[in-house]
């Protein structure tokens, strides 16, 4: 009977993220880019390292150009259309 009479615990929240940590936004960049930043920018939007992105997008480029052309044409077609698209990240002072 005793715990009928103690003050109920009041649940705790999990913490929230600080929104002053805001991932980066989807952008084109010119710092580790090797040919027109849209993989070094998607990598660095999503935090892991441009090479794990570039390895696989070379290598299906490569199959498709070799093995079945659609494929390239395709892969090609969608990395132009995404480098129009998202827009480029602005030059730093030092580099205008």
């Amino acid at each position: 009977m005793e715990r009928e009479n103690e003050p109920l615990e009041e649940p705790t929240l999990p913490p929230v993220d600080d929104p002053t940590e805001a991932t980066p936004p989807l952008l084109t960049v010119r710092e580790g880019a090797l040919f027109a930043g849209l993989l070094a920018g998607v990598a660095r939007r999503f935090g892991f390292d441009a090479v794990l992105l570039r390895v696989p997008v070379a290598a299906l480029l490569v199959l498709g150009l070799v093995f079945w052309p659609p494929l390239f044409i395709a892969l090609f077609a969608l990395y132009v259309f995404l480098w129009l698209c998202i827009p480029q990240e602005d030059p730093s002072p030092l580099e205008r």
